[in-house]
């Protein structure tokens, strides 16, 4: 039985929600530069209590010592925080103390937090006691966060809210370095919701670039094409392209690397370290993710930092990636599946497809995956990985793209791409390009072609293959994509990238 207990008079404990982010930590996955310190600030919390004996004596005039520790359970569990006191009574058993506590706790909802106290040697008391009011407000400390479940039925509808009624800004966001000022995501409702009685519910001062829904992503944006032949210098052996919304990432397999350039005038603005013989890469709207086919791994960038970057294990001879919406699929070209990450780099299942496996792309709802040496294309449902259909397609295809409506795929073998309507899965026809076509793109007219052995790209009409042109370009090109203005090629035998 326990000897003392304590009544509270005041409980000022300031349970911090020091959310700075959780750092997950993944099988396999290694960061290559070192972890960003989180900031670290004691915080003073007073603590007033009154100390007495079973029979509600004070326990008067002593120096005892208590420890508090703080836990996510009313009873049982692991403590999250602890920290011991020495205590002084007055002659009512009355104690004050201050406690230091340092964040961060690493807890995402503190708002079933629970404290609990033991006196000396004795047991800790029962039952805990639950904490709630101002400690919230630690949680707004730089690197930290609060988080919590509100519903749109709850007032306010917000986890955090800011009215003003002046006539100056509810809310500023400014960001000095590369990052977004203000940056808003969902998994399932809208990243970002503006409305105005009066005026307008959304003004931009700027450049703007719109972020893309599921099925932009699939598109890859479409705009009119200019067709200026330029060429910029890359890395060696330049395999894979891809578009950010402002720069052009191209793999280079033969130095392992990865070479940035804006889009708009082609500037270089790096080259990056990555693993053994890139090849396909995907960009998810804040991270560039780089198939490494010579160590069977993906290379995960930050775009806004490059040289903060994470390595993660996947399949034998990972060729291509794609992004879904929600995750990241990783062409395994030697084991003949699929694996799917989460945006943490955690792994979401792995799934069998054809022989050989290229690249992929997503319509939406199903990701499609090139079978090099089955001459199919295997279509598995984003949701789960289950197959949805097996479709033949030309000899040998390797890339594959979505325009809307229908998926094309590059037949490296034949010569030709293939249609396909992604609705039903139904092939509608076979189109003549050049030499040995690899990469395809879209620009929201017409499907671009390149041909590996005839130093060219194939100019198609989208909504009936009719062939417009062909125009020449570097040495073997392979890959090829849109960023909203111009095609950009990758030239592999040249080491360059054209913009036409």
């Amino acid at each position: 039985m326990k000897t003392r207990s304590i009544t509270l008079f005041i409980t000022a404990l300031a349970v911090v929600a020091l959310l700075t982010a959780l750092l997950v930590v993944t099988a396999g996955a290694q960061s290559t530069r070192r972890a960003k310190t989180a900031l670290q600030v004691s915080y003073p919390v007073t603590y007033q209590g009154r100390l007495t004996d079973n029979a509600g004596q004070p326990i008067a005039n002593q120096t005892v010592n208590i420890t508090f520790r703080l836990y996510e359970q009313s009873s049982g569990g692991t403590p999250i925080w602890a920290q011991s006191r020495a205590v002084t009574t007055d002659g009512d058993g009355l104690f004050t103390t201050v406690m230091e506590v340092d964040p961060p706790l690493g807890v995402a909802d503190l708002s079933d937090a629970w404290l609990g106290i033991q006196v000396g040697n004795d047991g800790e008391m029962t039952p805990r006691q639950r904490v709630s009011g101002a400690p919230f407000a630690f949680t707004l400390v730089p690197g930290n966060g609060v988080t919590g479940t509100v519903n749109l039925g709850d007032w306010p509808p917000a986890i955090f809210g800011v009215i003003n009624r002046g006539s100056g800004h509810g809310l500023m966001a400014h960001t000095e370095g590369l990052g977004a000022g203000l940056f808003g995501s969902s998994e399932k409702g809208f990243g970002g919701y503006f409305t105005s009685q009066e005026g307008h519910a959304l003004a931009v001062d700027g450049p703007i670039l719109v972020e893309t829904n599921v099925k932009r992503i699939a598109l890859q944006r479409w705009y009119g094409v200019s067709e200026v032949g330029i060429a910029f210098r890359v890395g060696d052996d330049p395999h894979g392209i891809n578009f950010d919304g402002g720069s052009i990432w191209v793999s280079n397999s033969g130095d392992n690397t990865v070479t940035r350039r804006r889009a708009s005038d082609g500037l270089l603005f790096g080259v990056y370290p990555v693993g053994r013989f890139p090849i396909g890469m995907a960009y998810d709207g804040a991270r560039l993710w780089v198939a490494n086919w010579g160590d069977n791994t993906v290379t995960r960038i930050i775009a806004a930092d490059p040289a903060d970057s994470t390595t993660i294990p996947v399949g034998t001879n990972p060729n291509g990636v794609c992004f879904d919406g929600r995750y990241l699929w990783v062409v395994n070209e030697g084991s003949n599946n699929v694996t799917r990450l989460r945006g943490t780099g955690m792994g979401a299942g792995t799934f069998n497809v054809g022989q050989s496996p290229r690249l992929c792309a997503c319509d939406g709802t199903n990701v499609w995956v090139t079978n090099h040496d089955s001459h199919t294309v295997t279509v598995l449902r984003s949701s789960d990985g289950s197959l949805v259909r097996t479709v033949p397609v030309g000899l040998n295809p390797v890339e594959i793209i979505y325009d809307g409506a229908n998926m094309w795929v590059a037949n490296s073998g034949f010569n030709s791409v293939t249609k396909i309507r992604s609705s039903d899965r139904q092939v509608l026809g076979h189109f003549a390009v050049g030499q040995e076509p690899r990469g395809i793109t879209f620009d929201g007219f017409h499907i671009w072609v390149t041909n590996h052995s005839g130093n060219s790209v194939a100019k198609l009409r989208a909504h009936d293959g009719h062939h417009v042109g062909t125009y020449p370009v570097g040495a073997g090109p392979r890959g090829i994509t849109f960023d909203g203005a111009d095609i950009w090629v990758v030239n592999s035998d040249d080491d360059t990238v054209s913009k036409l």
